[in-house]
């Protein structure tokens, strides 16, 4: 968990084009090189870092880690050390949800969802897409969720937002 707070400050210092490799911790480097290359081979532009979202209408909240641009489409990145876990990208359709809702994403911008793994055995970014039942699957999850808490079938403290 740690690498993976510490790799998304990276990503964004490498974005900016402030990054040295000198002072970095040595398990950083290959991933963030991969990121940098990354940058380069896609010409993508992140516009929004670490954007907190919420969903009044479904009662869910989250962060994702990058909204950027390649070309005229937009693209919501979940950045990952290793192999994407399966709900990652569930996970960022939920947050591409959350965050039309709120306006953040316009209605009329096409965007398109990836894991992007950065990991260190590899000396190239691997973008894994998400796909079009990501969506459904995710509301389904929380409304499960919901419904089980309502139940009484979880013991969990429950913040609204």
């Amino acid at each position: 968990r740690d690498i993976g707070k510490a790799l998304h400050r990276g990503c964004k210092i490498v974005a900016d084009g402030i990054w040295r490799r000198e002072g970095t911790h040595p398990d950083l480097i290959p991933r963030l090189s991969i990121f940098e290359r990354f940058l380069k081979d896609t010409d993508f532009s992140p516009l929004l870092w670490e954007q907190m979202v919420y969903s009044k209408t479904h009662n869910y909240a989250g962060t994702f880690d990058l909204l950027g641009t390649k070309g005229d489409e937009y693209w919501l990145i979940d950045i990952k050390s290793n192999v994407p876990p399966q709900y990652a990208l569930v996970q960022a359709a939920l947050y591409e949800h959350a965050a039309r809702e709120q306006g953040i994403i316009k209605p009329d911008w096409r965007v398109k969802r990836f894991a992007l793994s950065l990991m260190e055995v590899s000396d190239l970014p691997k973008l894994h897409p998400g796909e079009t039942t990501d969506l459904s699957v995710g509301l389904s999850a929380v409304t499960l969720w919901h419904w089980r808490r309502r139940a009484g079938l979880l013991h969990v403290p429950v913040r609204t937002v």
